[in-house]
């Protein structure tokens, strides 16, 4: 039987806490977890794990991306030029609620995918914790990379000029979260499912490299479906994703033609029509 040195008696023995102690010690363990990221930390998430704070947690995740989803056409560009623009130039163009409802449901079944596929690989290095728990771990990691993205949509929503000198180290800050939040996965495996290092470090490999093929196979598959694949569909969207710029501020628009489907009319920076 698998054993790990990280899990003791003293971490399996503390007395649960009740629901709302939960909720409100939920931030704090944010921050125990993240300034002392051992197994240990992790292990001890068994006693505060409850369905209810999960789908409290994933319910107000769901809402906060629908809002920001609703909001985000709103936005100006983080394109050079954008602080010589007030934000009632900006012509924004609203998503479609299909579109919106897409953003509002993906990154909470993106948490619980990936929980799944780390609670599934666990199993085959022998590992012993519950899904609930694990997810609770991911909930815990994934909080800090949620609220910089709740901050810097906030931010841009109320100060659309900060969006050019903030563009450089928002993106370091992101990036660096998101390293960091993916090396947090490692201590949790050791403490949640009871691994070793080693058996921790195999299921992350497995699951990034799956993920990195899954990606590279999407990407292949989009770039050759909207470059004339053939069939009725494909002659419905713009033959070329990459190579519409406004002429008059050199604004690029592949993530509108993307998002609607179709050529972008109106350029969201400048509000000048685009032939």
């Amino acid at each position: 039987m698998n054993t790990s040195p990280y899990l003791n008696n003293n971490a399996l023995t503390l007395p649960e806490d009740g629901h709302f102690q939960v909720m409100v010690s939920f931030p704090l363990q944010v921050l125990a977890t993240y300034l002392w990221p051992v197994p240990t930390t992790f292990a001890r998430h068994k006693q505060q794990a409850r369905w209810s704070i999960l789908t409290i947690w994933l319910s107000g995740l769901l809402l906060i991306t629908g809002v920001g989803a609703y909001i985000w056409g709103r936005l100006p560009t983080l394109n050079r030029g954008i602080e010589n623009l007030s934000l009632h130039h900006l012509n924004p163009q609203i998503l479609t609620p299909a579109s919106v409802i897409a953003l509002a449901l993906t990154p909470p079944l993106l948490i619980l995918g990936w929980t799944l596929a780390l609670h599934l690989l666990a199993r085959t290095q022998e590992g012993r914790g519950s899904y609930h728990v694990q997810l609770y771990s991911m909930q815990i990691i994934a909080t800090p990379p949620v609220l910089l993205l709740i901050t810097t949509t906030l931010l841009l929503s109320v100060a659309p000029n900060m969006a050019t000198p903030l563009r450089l180290p928002l993106a370091a800050i992101a990036i660096l979260l998101s390293l960091y939040s993916f090396l947090l996965c490692l201590p949790s495996l050791m403490g949640v499912q009871q691994l070793s290092r080693k058996q921790a470090i195999i299921c992350l490999v497995i699951i990034l490299t799956v993920a990195l093929l899954l990606i590279f196979f999407m990407d292949t598959f989009s770039s050759n479906h909207t470059s004339g694949g053939g069939g009725e569909r494909s002659t419905k969207k713009p033959k070329n994703w990459h190579a519409r710029y406004c002429s008059y501020c050199g604004f690029s628009l592949q993530v509108y033609d993307r998002l609607h489907d179709t050529h972008t009319q109106i350029c969201p920076r400048c509000g000048q029509t685009l032939s």
